[in-house]
């Protein structure tokens, strides 16, 4: 007699944000995803049963937070470099090049500038897998019981923030990745359990993280600015 529950998924939440200013220019971006799933096989009654007994859980689950942001100032020093190149051979340009009023104007348009771009990466899961039997109740079975209960999670958050423009006097880059794992993984058989006829008796819960290809061997939280 088999009991089984089992689930799988793979879950992401992608968030970018771009900014461009002729000022000040802001660019932010949060990128969010929570888990509170609940995977369970419960035996809640007495059983006789001719041969073994299985009872399962299983869950396997994938989650990716990634989020991005760029700013930059505005193209006002480019289009100055451009224009300055076509009328240098101009008189007049040359004469201005020589004097304040073109030192301020090219001070104005290419500098003064300033980008922020902030980035917030967030995964957040609390997984539930159960596989039991409910205390009290009579079991007679003619085989093994097995009471198994398994959780392959894998997640991973980043956050980048990219501030660098060349027409910026200043540029602050934020990036932050944050994971949490509260999941729980559990196996028993209930107190007050009355088990005859049994060959072998097994109860296992295993949980494993961050073990396929794509998540092992990188960082399961990143922040790059």
């Amino acid at each position: 007699l088999a009991l089984q529950a089992s689930s799988r998924g793979e879950h992401s939440a992608t968030a970018k944000g771009e900014a461009k200013s002729g000022t000040v220019a802001v660019g932010a971006s949060v990128g969010v995803i929570t888990s509170r799933s609940t995977t369970q096989a419960t035996l809640d009654r007495d059983l006789t049963a001719g041969g073994g007994l299985d009872i399962a859980a299983a869950s396997k689950r994938s989650y990716v937070s990634d989020a991005s942001a760029s700013a930059g100032g505005s193209l006002a020093k480019e289009m100055y470099d451009l224009y300055k190149g076509q009328s240098q051979s101009a008189a007049s340009t040359k004469a201005l090049e020589g004097s304040q009023d073109a030192q301020t104007n090219q001070a104005t348009q290419g500098g003064g500038k300033v980008a922020i771009a902030a980035a917030v990466g967030l995964a957040v899961i609390a997984d539930k897998v159960d596989a039991s039997v409910a205390g009290g109740h009579q079991l007679a079975t003619g085989g093994a019981i097995d009471v198994s209960a398994s959780q392959d999670s894998n997640f991973r958050a980043r956050g980048a923030g990219d501030a660098v423009s060349a027409a910026s006097k200043a540029g602050v880059g934020v990036g932050v990745g944050i994971a949490v794992s509260n999941s729980s993984t559990s196996a028993q058989l209930g107190d007050h359990t009355h088990i005859t006829g049994a060959q072998d008796i097994s109860v296992t819960a295993e949980s494993t993280q961050n073990r396929d290809a794509a998540f092992a061997n990188r960082l399961t939280a990143e922040g790059i600015a």
